[in-house]
């Protein structure tokens, strides 16, 4: 038991340096964010099956992976609850859970206190909505809506949250 504290100890102080080394900027965050993301559908994609199981079971499923993601990379400060939600939403709107990702976006905008990106999350809440209207319709319907692309989603965060200064 004593030669696990030690160890605990140094992965602990390793952890604590390379959260203060990585800490930066929100774009550079959001930057970071899109690859723990990507690694986070590429985890899900090859573990699990996806047949249209319940929501919850996905927010949970994708959360754990997320974390194992950003854990891997270094970049735990990416699990504070912005960008958490933030990237379960995207990763939700990714496998075409659109109800899900709207009600992760909808309880981050609660409690957002940036204009710019309430604004941009108001946004992005009325096209998941219109995407959940669209699933209800008939398949000619379906066809006319765009595909879900989350890098895209970032893109647009980005660029929304630079014109309003932010860095």
């Amino acid at each position: 038991m004593n030669g696990r504290k030690p160890l605990a100890t140094f992965i602990v102080f390793l952890l604590s340096i390379s959260s203060i080394a990585s800490a930066g900027s929100i774009l550079r965050d959001l930057d970071c964010l899109e690859l723990v993301i990507e690694q986070t559908i590429k985890r899900l994609e090859s573990d699990i099956e996806f047949d249209h199981e319940p929501s919850g079971d996905l927010v949970s499923r994708a959360g754990r992976q997320l974390e194992l993601s950003a854990l891997a990379t270094g970049r735990s400060e990416l699990l504070e609850e912005d960008y958490y939600n933030l990237a379960l939403s995207l990763i939700a709107g990714h496998f075409g859970d659109y109800t899900t990702a709207c009600q992760l976006l909808r309880n981050e905008l609660k409690i957002q206190t940036l204009d710019a990106t309430s604004r941009w999350l108001r946004k992005e809440i009325s096209k998941l909505e219109k995407r959940i209207a669209a699933a209800a319709q008939p398949l000619a319907q379906k066809s006319r809506t765009e595909d879900y692309n989350y890098k895209k989603n970032l893109q647009d965060l980005k660029k929304t949250l630079f014109r309003a200064g932010v860095r």
